[in-house]
């Protein structure tokens, strides 16, 4: 982040210029985490969901045969 900043405030040699471009560098750095951030939790809550789905297939699954086992015999 520090590197772009610098390469960019050498081409830009006002301080008024460098302080945008680094709140822009950070601005658009936190959007990019914030992005991230969000995406992970989605992935979180969709690999919690199917894990949840496994389980009640597997219970399901398990009650079925108990009950063919019940009507066999």
């Amino acid at each position: 982040m520090l590197k772009r900043i610098q390469v960019k405030y050498k081409q830009n040699s006002s301080k008024k210029n460098h302080k945008m471009i680094e709140d822009k560098v950070i601005e658009q750095l936190m959007a990019k985490q914030f992005a991230k951030s969000k995406s992970k939790k989605y992935y979180k809550h969709q690999l919690m969901i199917s894990q949840q789905k496994k389980r009640e297939k597997k219970k399901k699954h398990h009650q079925e045969e108990i009950t063919e086992i019940k009507n066999k015999a």
